[in-house]
Parts: C-alpha cells; structure tokens; sequence
C-alpha cells in the first residue's frame, strides 16, 4: 500500500471501479483521496453514481441497458426486449469517463486543483434513450414508443388509438439485408424508387400517380413493404446497394463483421491498422479511430502492454527505485 499511495502522489488521474463502500475500506473514496492528494483527478465509473439511493448495487452491461432504459426501443414488438451486442453500456460508460477526465484536467489548470469525476453506467445509457425522439414522444404527446423491429425507428404517425405505426426500412435479400427508406423519401426521391423497380420489372402498383401523396404511402404502408419484401428477397444485397446508389437512393447493405473487413470505404481511409504481437511471432488487424487530427495523425504504436510489463519501468521513473528494488519487488508480490 505505500507503494501505491507514493504512486497516487505522482500520478495525474486515478480511474477506478470499486462500489463506494469498497472504496471507502480501501481509502480510495473521494474525501480520503482529496485530503492526502488535493491535485488527483479520481475518476469512478460505477452502475449507478456514487451518491444515490443505488450507489452500491453492482451493475452488468445488460443491467445498465436495461436500467437506462435501452433495451425497452430495442427489439421486435410482439417479443421480448433485446440487449444491444458489443457491450454498449460499457462503451458508453467509458467514452463519457474518458471525456469526463480530460475535461477535469483542463478545469485543473487554471487551479492547480484535483477533481472527482463520477460515471454512472445508468446515466450513460439513460442520455442515449432519452437523446432519441423517444422522450419527444412521451413529454409531448404522452406516448411510449414500443420496439420496432425492422421498421424505422422515429417515422411514427400518431393514429386514432394514440399508438404509433411504423414505416419498414429493413428488408431481406437472397443473401443479407439492405436498409431503404422507401416511405419516408421526398417526392423525387419516390419517383426514383419507382423507377429503381420498374428497371427490374418489379414497381406493381406503386408506379400509380396516388402513391406520390406521402399521406397514402402512410395509409398504404403495408402494401409497400410487401411490395419491397418481395422485389428484395429476389436480388443480392450488393446489386440493390449499387443500383439503388446509381439513382442517389438512400439505400445500404446490412453489413456483417466480414463485410466491414473488406469495406473499400474504409480500407481507403486507411482505417485497420496492423499491429504486430513480437511475443508470438504474429500480426494482427485492429481498427482504428473514427476521427483522423491533420497535424498530429492518430497512430498505434505498439501492442497493448502485458500484465505488469511496465511495472519494474514505472516504479523506477515515478519511484526512483533502482532496478533490483523494482524487481524484488516485483518478485515478492509476485511469490
């Protein structure tokens, strides 16, 4: 523990996730650490907060997506709620930590003053819900937006019985999915779509005069998706793509991690990067960052560090310990 507390002292920020009665017996809550280490930045990324009724309830990602209400839009209608893939709470919870802790620093500067920064899972997750049309829909017009399944998210026409009906945008293909805002286009973008069909032979009805009137593509949305549903379920996903693209229609494949891999859009940006694992002999594919800084360009340099690979390396830079210092160290945690 000196070790650690000599650590504290040099450090710039701590980034921790304990509940907050485990912080408190380890002396890492936030008065302790502000009396011993006034410059710190403490960071903490908890399920719900440090100071709330649930400060001290363990939380999972499904736990947050579901608490912050994210699992309540996602999904079909006629089943249960669905969780996100990829562990989205934990990603939301991390970007808004690391967003926060930066902004703490700058705020020390003109101080010299450490900062608590405390990161609810719940909150995170709750910004993404409500930052949707979802909270428009209820704080105006009292209306809880159900799931949608394959249908476009926030094109709801409020109907007579106050719920909402929803215009499909997904549809499947002999070999995938393609995304296609058929109903929701403006009026040249609909002739388009006719058009797009009609190259295929495949427009039936929705080449007559009345579809034009976005009020009927609303009443007659079911007719156009089956329309769609069959003219997709015909065509590869990459031949609608590009022959949709051709007419400047909204339309998109559903891409697969496979897919992604060998984007042209993104090999083009130079986006994987190749980061070579020296330990094993062997080179493997990451993706980058979603932004690019035009004098200081965005780099991997070098594979994630092992476990304490640094440890003997920082002991001495921090610390001043000598080399066999940091090694018995080391050592004798290690025994």
């Amino acid at each position: 523990r000196e070790i650690f507390d000599s650590l504290l002292g040099a450090a710039d920020v701590l980034v921790e996730t304990f509940r907050p009665s485990e912080a408190i017996v380890l002396g890492l809550d936030g008065s302790s650490l502000r009396e011993g280490y006034p410059s710190l930045i403490h960071t903490t990324i908890t399920g719900f907060g440090d100071d709330s009724p649930y400060s001290d309830y363990k939380a999972t990602d499904i736990v947050a997506q579901a608490m912050g209400g994210l699992m309540a839009i996602t999904g079909f209608p006629e089943e249960a709620p669905d969780q996100l893939g990829g562990e989205q709470a934990y990603h939301m919870a991390s970007l808004h930590a690391a967003v926060g802790t930066l902004l703490a620093l700058l705020s020390r500067d003109m101080d010299s003053m450490g900062r608590d920064v405390q990161v609810s899972m719940q909150d995170c997750v709750s910004m993404a819900t409500l930052q949707t049309a979802n909270f428009n829909y209820y704080t105006w017009d009292g209306i809880i937006r159900s799931r949608t399944g394959l249908n476009h998210a926030f094109s709801g026409q409020k109907q007579a019985s106050e719920r909402l009906s929803y215009s499909r945008t997904l549809y499947k293909c002999k070999d995938g999915w393609i995304a296609y805002a058929a109903h929701l286009a403006p009026p040249n973008a609909w002739r388009n779509t006719v058009a797009w069909m009609a190259g295929y032979g495949a427009e039936q009805e929705l080449g007559e005069q009345r579809f034009e009137d976005p009020d009927v593509r609303v009443s007659e949305q079911e007719r156009i998706n089956q329309v769609m549903a069959d003219f997709a379920a015909q065509r590869s996903a990459q031949e609608l793509y590009h022959s949709a693209q051709k007419l400047r229609l909204l339309c998109t494949p559903v891409q697969s991690v496979a897919d992604l891999l060998k984007d042209e859009q993104l090999d083009d940006r130079d986006w994987f990067v190749e980061v070579e694992h020296p330990e094993i002999g062997e080179t493997f594919t990451y993706p980058g960052a979603p932004y690019k800084l035009s004098e200081t360009p965005w780099q991997i340099r070098t594979r994630a560090p092992m476990v304490g690979e640094h440890t003997c390396e920082v002991l001495g830079e921090w610390l001043g310990l000598s080399s066999d210092e940091a090694e018995k160290l080391v050592a004798l945690e290690s025994s």
